[in-house]
């Protein structure tokens, strides 16, 4: 439609995340995410093509969208949260989920079919789970978040982790939790 402005709002720039990949990652893993990397890349540049610009989270997701995926104007916005609606009051919690709080128990939330999301709660139920879990064996660990992957689902087998999937409402899952991972 002429004379209406498009501006692309990239929130979790994929290219930064596969970029980020690369500290971690094994020489054997690398022709996969240098794939992953320039199909993202190209990807970038024909979608922000016909637009008129984009807006990242972060500077370095900026730059990427200006000098990677070629978008003609950036900026940044960062990501807001409604600090009332989250607020960590816990005096108007019902008494269920005062009693339901646990001093061992890690929530982790984010849309589960997005990879920096998979990626981070199936590098932590590998590498640090282990670890909390013989150091503390009543902790619990609830992964909450639309989508899951089987992946995703897959954790679920290890003991004390619960995938809840999509839930109408975080915050009382958060505030029943002595730890966020994120």
């Amino acid at each position: 439609h002429r004379g209406l402005t498009r501006v692309w709002y990239a929130a979790d720039e994929l290219l930064h995340f596969q970029v980020s990949c690369l500290k971690t990652e094994s020489i054997s893993q690398l022709p996969g995410r240098l794939r992953k990397m320039a199909l993202y890349a190209a990807l970038e540049a024909l979608f922000v093509r016909g637009l008129d610009g984009a807006i990242g989270v972060n500077p370095t997701d900026t730059r990427l969208l200006k000098h990677i995926a070629g978008a003609r104007n950036t900026t940044t916005l960062r990501n807001g949260v409604d600090l009332d609606y989250f607020s960590a009051d816990f005096s108007n919690d019902s008494p269920k989920t005062g009693a339901d709080r646990h001093p061992r128990s890690l929530v982790f939330w984010g849309r589960m079919d997005f990879e920096p999301n998979i990626d981070a709660v199936t590098w932590f139920a590998k590498n640090v789970w282990p670890r909390v879990r013989a150091e503390h064996p009543d902790a619990t660990f609830e992964i909450a978040g639309k989508n899951p992957t089987p992946a995703v689902s897959a954790l679920q087998r290890n003991v004390g982790i619960t995938v809840l999937g999509g839930v109408p409402d975080l915050r009382p899952i958060a505030r029943r939790a002595a730890l966020t991972i994120l």
